[in-house]
């Protein structure tokens, strides 16, 4: 109000003019302050879920990291498995034909 009284008083312009301008320039910083107020929601939001979406990706892949992994020691495993077990089969059919030979 004391800017429009010194407007008013040293320029001799009409109260209504520097109403209306007063008015205008609050509506104007009013509407920036909400823009400005959106925009930065809106980012906020966007890097939210940039941030989540990276997150699951990561879990994604080292959930498939361990599944792999986990498969490969299990074939691992029960390739050695039989691989021991033709060899142990081998040592006692081979104990057997020594066996017979020496007994003969």
């Amino acid at each position: 109000m004391v800017v429009v009284v010194v407007v008013v008083v040293v320029m001799e312009v009409d109260v209504e003019v520097v109403v209306v301008v007063v008015v205008v320039v609050v509506v104007v910083v009013v509407v920036v302050v909400v823009v400005v107020v959106v925009v930065v929601v809106v980012v906020v939001v966007v890097v939210v879920v940039v941030v989540v979406v990276v997150v699951v990706v990561v879990v994604v892949v080292v959930v498939v990291v361990v599944v792999v992994v986990v498969v490969v020691v299990v074939v691992v495993v029960v390739v050695a498995a039989v691989a021991v077990a033709f060899i142990v089969k081998a040592i006692k059919t081979s104990n057997v034909d020594d066996h017979e030979r020496f007994s003969s």
